[in-house]
Order: C-alpha cells, then structure tokens, then sequence
C-alpha cells in the first residue's frame, strides 16, 4: 500500500501480479511460459509482455489468447478494454489490438480497425515486447 498523503483514497491502492501464460489459438497451445506482468497503482493498471512472441503458428483465427486470466481486481467494470500494440501476421508487422474483456479473458487481434481479420503465416506471427495502461 502507497501512503496516502495527498487524501485522496484512489492512490491509496498498490499491487502487483506477475504469472507465466500460456498462448492459445483455440484450443492449441502455441507457447507456455509467457512472463505476463500487472500492476495496480489506484485505478490505474499497467501490463507488461517483457519478451518478444513472434514464431507463433496460429491456426487461422480472429484472435489468440492468454490462457490465464486477470484476477476480478485488474478486469474493466463493464465494457473490454482495447490498447493498440505491435504484432507480426505473416511475417508483417502491423498494429494488432489487445482485448481486456470485464471477464479477464485477455486477447490478441491481428489488426486493430478490422476485428475480422484472421491470424495467419506459418512460425512467424505474433506480438512484440510492450507495456500498456488502461484506467478502470
């Protein structure tokens, strides 16, 4: 816990949870023991993918997906949380979008203004090293 010097309660709130994932296209796992960092500071939420995941071969999917899920205390209240981030898909990097739904389910889209688009590419798909926040 942060002391609470200025009054106000939301600072007043400090965790971390750090866990290894698996990534899943379906339900074939494409890579276990993926670092997934979260940080709680108030309502801010700060993850962190410290390594690069790009030999991925997904099957022909609209999105990948982390095998664990964010504990209550991390998830949006209601609507998902979208954040841009850097992916390969077949071998191109683009801007993908990360998925934090008010579930905890967290996923991975291969491109951020088409929710259609389907991973593809054989060993070399997947995301980049990032750190992201969202507010809850």
């Amino acid at each position: 816990k942060l002391a609470n010097t200025t009054g106000n309660n939301l600072l007043n709130y400090y965790e971390e949870y750090s866990v290894n994932t698996s990534v899943m296209s379906g339900n074939v796992s494409l890579l276990s023991n993926v670092p997934l960092r979260v940080v709680r500071i108030g309502k801010m939420v700060n993850i962190t993918l410290p390594d690069n995941v790009i030999n991925l071969s997904p099957l022909a999917l609209q999105e990948i997906r982390f095998s664990v899920e964010l504990p209550e205390r991390f998830r949006p209240n209601n609507d998902a949380i979208r954040v841009p981030l850097q992916i390969l898909n077949n071998g191109n990097q683009a801007t993908g979008c990360m998925v934090i739904a008010a579930n905890g389910l967290i996923t991975i889209r291969p491109n951020i203004s088409n929710p259609a688009a389907i991973w593809s590419g054989v060993n070399n798909a997947g995301f980049y090293a990032c750190g992201l926040n969202y507010s809850l």
